[in-house]
């Protein structure tokens, strides 16, 4: 079974996983201030036939929501409305594509993948690096760090191996 990770957003990421190995990994590209939709249709294309797609459930922050301890996070309209029509634009190439996909809540992908670790973004990284130590996680050759979108991205393709993958 072919599955396809998404964390949607500019700075997301797909994963392409096939039989439990991550086959393919790129970050969202950006072309201008938007997303390439155009390459990552062609992208997911050449990846070959994808069984199920399994996309992040996310969702705009209020313009101001209180975060643990006291402090606040704001997010702007114009982001909120940017980060709707990037996702919408990934379930409209997935539609034109005939690509099944389940959303997933972060909580949920991470309850089970994450198993036994804090759920940080850091656990994630450490858990990618152990299980797929082959994959280049930088989204391009001058980055210094990993890409948190691709990491997200291989996660929510193994969520769907080891939900869905299995019974085919």
């Amino acid at each position: 079974m072919r599955l396809l990770g998404i964390d949607p957003g500019k700075k997301g990421g797909l994963a392409v996983m096939k039989n439990g190995k991550i086959e393919d990994v790129m970050g969202m590209v950006v072309g201008g201030k938007d997303l390439d939709l155009e390459y990552i249709a062609l992208w997911i294309v050449d990846a070959g036939p994808i069984d199920l797609a399994m996309i992040e459930k996310v969702h705009a922050f209020p313009i101001e929501r209180k975060l643990k301890g006291g402090k606040t996070q704001k997010q702007g309209i114009v982001s909120m409305f940017t980060f709707g029509k990037v996702t919408g634009a990934i379930y409209g190439i997935l539609a034109t594509l005939k690509i099944p996909y389940r959303l997933v809540p972060p909580g949920t992908w991470k309850k089970l993948v994450l198993a036994g670790t804090d759920r940080t973004k850091e656990a994630a990284l450490d858990h990618v690096k152990i299980l797929y130590p082959y994959v280049e996680l930088k989204g391009t050759p001058q980055s210094r760090k990993p890409h948190n979108g691709i990491v997200d991205a291989i996660c929510l393709a193994e969520y769907g191996w080891l939900t869905f993958g299995r019974m085919k």
